[in-house]
């Protein structure tokens, strides 16, 4: 019986590591470094997540200057800047879309580098 029971608790706890724990900032403001703010959210769990303004714009934000860019999706399933600011520049209409496939590459490449390197 008690090995059934640390059976039990050690596959709940490798259960942990395998299943995402999905989050959702929900919708909340960003600010410019020169003031300027604009409505988005981060969505997503700990493989894989995105940040989309009110309007359906994906972004990202450049730590080092504190800027928000608009951002469109690369081959590998990341985001990345296109070099247009939010709500500054016009968007591309390449920052809109999503695709799944890459998606899932994305989060099965991160989860390789968690459990296996």
């Amino acid at each position: 019986m008690k090995n059934l029971f640390i059976v039990s608790v050690l596959f709940f706890v490798v259960l942990q590591f395998a299943i995402a724990n999905p989050f959702d900032t929900g919708w909340k403001t960003y600010y410019q470094p020169n003031g300027i703010t604009f409505i988005g959210r981060q969505q997503g769990d700990e493989f894989y997540f995105y940040s989309v303004t009110n309007n359906g714009y994906y972004f990202i934000q450049d730590y080092a200057t504190g800027w928000f860019y608009y951002a469109a999706q690369q081959t590998n399933g990341k985001f990345a800047s296109n070099g247009s600011k939010v709500v500054m520049d016009y968007p591309s209409s390449l920052c809109r879309e999503i695709d799944s496939n890459k998606v899932r590459f994305a989060i099965e490449k991160t989860k390789e580098q968690i459990f296996f390197e």
